[in-house]
C-alpha cells in the first residue's frame, strides 16, 4: 500500500508541476508567442498520414470569400485547439483527484471508479475530436490567405484510429469495474 501512494504522490507531482503548466505554456507559444501555426500546407497534411493507412482529402477553393485578418485567424485557430487543451487538462484534474484518494488509501470505492469512468468518457472524447480539430484547425488558418489559395484538409491517420480503439477499450474496461463494484455491493447487500 506504501508504493501505491509514494507512487501516486510521484505522479501527482509531476501532473501539477510538469504536465499542466508545459501543456498551457505550449499551447500560448503556439498561438501567440511566435509564428502561425500552418496547417494549410498540402505536404504538412501529407505528414499527417505516414502511418499504415489513412484518409487525406485536401479541398482548395478558388472562390473563397475575402481573407480574415490574421488576428481572427489566430483567435479562431487558439480556441478551436482550446477544446483539446481544455479536455486534456480536465483529464489530468480527475486523475489528479484519483491519484489524491489513492494517496488517502482509498482503492476501490465508488469515488475513484467514478473517476475511472469520467476519465475514461474524456479521453474518449478527445481521441474523437483529435481529427475533427486538424480539419476545423486547417480551414481557420488558411482564412487569412488570399482567395485560391485555401487549402481544407481531412486527415484521418492511424494513430487517430488507434487512439480512438485504445481509449474505447478503456472505456469498456471502465464501465465493467463500475458494474462489477455495484453487483459486488448488491452482493454484500444480500448475504
Amino acid at each position: 500500500m506504501d508504493t501505491i501512494k509514494s507512487y501516486a504522490r510521484f505522479l501527482e507531482i509531476i501532473c501539477i508541476g510538469f504536465i499542466c503548466p508545459l501543456t498551457a505554456a505550449a499551447f500560448m507559444y503556439k498561438w501567440f508567442g511566435g509564428a502561425m501555426p500552418i496547417y494549410n500546407d498540402i505536404a504538412d497534411c501529407s505528414k499527417k498520414v505516414t502511418a499504415y493507412y489513412g484518409l487525406n482529402l485536401v479541398f482548395n477553393p478558388s472562390h473563397a470569400q475575402p481573407a480574415l485578418p490574421m488576428a481572427v485567424s489566430r483567435l479562431l485557430g487558439a480556441f478551436i485547439d482550446s477544446i483539446s487543451i481544455a479536455l486534456l487538462l480536465w483529464g489530468c484534474i480527475c486523475f489528479i483527484r484519483l491519484l489524491r484518494y489513492y494517496q488517502r488509501g482509498e482503492i476501490f470505492t465508488a469515488d475513484t471508479l467514478a473517476l475511472f469512468n469520467k476519465m475514461s468518457r474524456i479521453a474518449f472524447a478527445w481521441a474523437l475530436y483529435e481529427p475533427v480539430n486538424f480539419t476545423l484547425l486547417s480551414i481557420i488558418t488558411s482564412l487569412a490567405n488570399p482567395a485560391g489559395q485555401r487549402v481544407i484538409a481531412v486527415g484521418l491517420t492511424s494513430n487517430d484510429l488507434v487512439h480512438i480503439v485504445i481509449v474505447g477499450l478503456f472505456m469498456i474496461i471502465t464501465s465493467l469495474m463500475q458494474e462489477a463494484y455495484t453487483l459486488k455491493n448488491e452482493h454484500d447487500l444480500t448475504v
